[in-house]
């Protein structure tokens, strides 16, 4: 979170975030996604690499392989339904 508040301090229109809730406790991660939720109803964009299932918080999603190669973009719900992503992340 000071990290994030530091970076705020500058007015930047997109933020960087990688891995923001790696080692929170759940109630911090939680935090994290309300103040990032409410920083973009403020117009600022974010650019969010995670691990974590963020598909249903964020609009657009782009997944890439190790190389850094998109494989797969779309939104949420889209990526959600997709089979590759299940097999991927869900073993589904």
């Amino acid at each position: 979170m000071l990290a994030m508040a530091r970076a705020l301090m500058g007015q930047p229109t997109l933020l960087l975030l990688d891995e923001p809730s790696m080692g929170l406790a759940p109630l911090l991660v939680e935090e994290t996604f309300r103040v990032v939720k409410h920083l973009r109803s403020e117009a600022l964009r974010f650019s969010w690499s995670s691990k974590m299932p963020t598909l249903r918080f964020h609009r657009r999603h782009w997944i890439r392989d190790g190389d850094g190669h998109t494989i797969l973009t779309g939104t949420g719900e889209s990526l959600l339904n997709n089979e590759q992503v299940k097999q991927a992340y869900l073993g589904m």
